[in-house]
């Protein structure tokens, strides 16, 4: 059995908007360009601390062969989401929108899923 838990450190490398119908997608970047915000990478935040647990057996198929294999779990500790997020002349994206703005409640990331591994170890 295995258990572990702890802080994970995240870093946000890219952003993309998906809608159902491509016009859409496209009117709703065009309205984003135009009212001066860079990328959909600016309304969320950089980096955040996330909290990790995860728990599972293990299996020994041989002395040298494991299977491993774990349910893992994290929730975001802060909000995803940049509430300060402006445009050069001063416009807020959350007020922009009309989605609440700093009155918007937290957006916190959580995830789960389950982790399979085989090792194998060598004798040095």
């Amino acid at each position: 059995m295995s258990f572990y838990m702890g802080p994970e450190f995240t870093f946000l490398t890219k952003a993309h908007v998906k809608y159902d119908d491509a016009n859409i997608e496209q009117a709703a970047k065009t309205d984003f360009e135009a009212l001066g915000f860079g990328s959909y990478r600016d309304i969320y935040r950089k980096n955040m601390i996330t909290f990790v647990l995860g728990f599972g057996p293990n299996f020994s198929i041989t002395d040298y062969l494991k299977i491993n294999s774990t349910f893992r779990f994290s929730i975001g500790l802060s909000d995803a989401e940049n509430k300060s997020a402006t445009t050069s002349s001063g416009l807020n994206y959350w007020d922009t929108y009309g989605i609440g703005g700093d009155n918007r409640e937290s957006a916190l990331n959580f995830t789960g899923g389950f982790n399979l591994g085989i090792s194998y170890i060598l004798e040095l």
